[in-house]
């Protein structure tokens, strides 16, 4: 009952998310800028290089939002006509390089049609989830956890529709949900000797969706050591000959784990190599780990004495005065060109960038420390919970600033959510329990504790860079869920435990 529950909540999910969007057929505007040009040139030249031209380009962005399928045709018609070798090229210029290659295999799989996107996220949360489900089946604990994270999915998909910063599961900074359902089989893995030759192969599958979700999104990576996490915990507190099975399953879990980051590695160089294509020297990526950083700081006292905001162009603005104050003129040529005005970044090499962003933040940390360590631990924090408490409905504190006015997200309270999610997860919560107790005869507390443990490593996982970084709604949505899928799990376990 169990598996056969979880399927027809993936077919209902999936089946929900795809049927919004394909009455809207949009996209977040992110890949119209670089991305879906990238795409497209990549097809009509037959070449592997991110690269595309400056009119491809253009004419998307000047199209954002509102872009047709009839527009995804005649840019692929502008980039046949003009090729990848006119004075006109430049490199991609995009956040994750491997966006691009999402983009030219929906495109090449389902079409040119902007809803090809998102056929390409739900058949790849499908197969993976419906893998993991039927491969485990046995495994309450894994279908305890696949439970409670599809219907924390559902619950937090339609918060995805209200502003261009998170725009669907599509959105960049949101794809990387893709990566829970190969995390989790990769612990069922490692803690079940399954060494058949079909969960060997389906085994390679995961694998293989998981390296290209962290080439598409590198940020997905937390969700591989979630699952090294959540493995050694639960072979640690196996109290049957502990020693003897301790190590096998972190000896597989490492094993599986390194791989995926060694082929990560892989392809990332790959990608980067490929863009040699171009004449350009620049770093393909514009704001890589220390711009994020350096932004971050806008959101604490750090950043508000000093006159920062949560903006792009104020934390450039920032790089540049740092090497100014410092006597840096030539730093400034190097990184931002030669008699360029302030506020264009055109000719900007952001290799140098990252460099000198990195060490404004260096010396942020040598003479700021105490205003840094209360960023870290208290004000981001803080913000993370007042994002987390917007989905449920009820927006708060600092953030509500940052949503109106930067991230166009409405700040008024929505009592419909906020009774909605109460609702879903003590309604999910109850159902979850008496599956647990009519199905996992026998070990019903050990496979809900499992469970919990799980998705308490996997919310770790994603919740500490996160809070790290930037925790606010548009960057936090995989953390939502498995915040979601941890209440309903709590509550799943509480009535379990009193039924016992």
């Amino acid at each position: 009952m169990f598996p056969l529950a979880n399927s027809m909540i993936c077919m209902l999910v999936i089946g929900y998310y795809l049927s919004i969007t394909r009455r809207l057929e949009r996209l977040s505007f992110r890949y119209f800028y670089d991305a879906i040009p990238a795409a497209l040139t990549n097809i009509a030249i037959g070449k592997k290089g991110l690269i595309s031209s400056q009119e491809v380009q253009s004419y998307f962005q000047d199209r954002i939002p509102n872009v047709t399928d009839s527009d995804l045709l005649a840019g692929l018609q502008i980039a046949k006509v003009i090729g990848a070798s006119d004075g006109q090229t430049r490199i991609f210029l995009g956040d994750d390089l491997g966006l691009p290659h999402f983009v030219q295999l929906a495109l090449s799989i389902f079409g040119l049609h902007v809803w090809s996107v998102h056929l390409l996220f739900g058949s790849l949360f499908t197969v993976t989830t419906f893998l993991v489900i039927w491969s485990f089946r046995r495994e309450c604990w894994v279908q305890f956890v696949l439970f409670a994270y599809q219907i924390s999915f559902a619950l937090v998909t339609p918060n995805l529709f209200v502003s261009g910063q998170l725009w669907t599961w599509t959105d960049p900074r949101a794809v990387s949900i893709l990566a829970v359902s190969p995390a989790i089989f990769i612990v069922a893995f490692a803690l079940h000797s399954k060494k058949q030759p079909l969960i060997l192969a389906i085994l390679l599958v995961q694998i293989l969706v998981l390296v290209f979700i962290i080439h598409v999104r590198f940020a997905s990576i937390w969700a591989v050591m979630g699952s090294l996490i959540a493995t050694i915990i639960l072979a640690s507190v196996d109290r049957s000959t502990m020693a003897r099975r301790f190590w096998p399953p972190v000896a597989k879990c490492v094993s599986i784990v390194c791989s995926v980051l060694l082929l990560s590695l892989l392809l990332a160089s790959f990608a980067t190599d490929s863009l040699k294509l171009s004449n350009s020297d620049r770093a393909p990526a514009r704001h890589l780990f220390w711009h994020s950083v350096v932004t971050a700081e806008s959101l604490g006292n750090i950043g508000k004495t000093r006159g920062q905001i949560f903006d792009d162009a104020s934390t450039h603005e920032l790089v540049r005065n740092f090497l100014i104050e410092r006597g840096e003129y030539l730093g400034v040529q190097k990184v931002f060109g030669v008699d360029i005005p302030a506020g264009d970044y055109s000719q900007v090499d952001w290799r140098s960038y990252e460099d000198s962003a990195r060490a404004l933040f260096l010396q942020d940390i040598k003479e700021k420390p105490r205003e840094l360590i209360r960023l870290l631990f208290v004000e981001k924090p803080v913000l993370w919970l007042q994002s987390i408490s917007w989905f449920v409905g009820i927006p708060w504190g600092e953030s509500v600033v940052l949503l109106e006015q930067q991230l166009e997200f409405p700040t008024s309270i929505n009592f419909l959510r906020v009774v909605g999610t109460i609702v879903v997860v003590a309604l999910f919560g109850f159902l979850l329990s008496c599956l647990v107790l009519k199905t996992c005869q026998g070990s019903m507390q050990a496979s809900s504790a499992k469970g919990l443990v799980v998705l308490m490593s996997m919310f770790v996982a994603a919740v500490l860079p996160t809070i790290g970084l930037i925790p606010l709604v548009h960057v936090i949505s995989d953390s939502v869920v498995l915040t979601f899928s941890l209440v309903i799990s709590f509550v799943a376990l509480l009535v379990v435990s009193q039924s016992v």
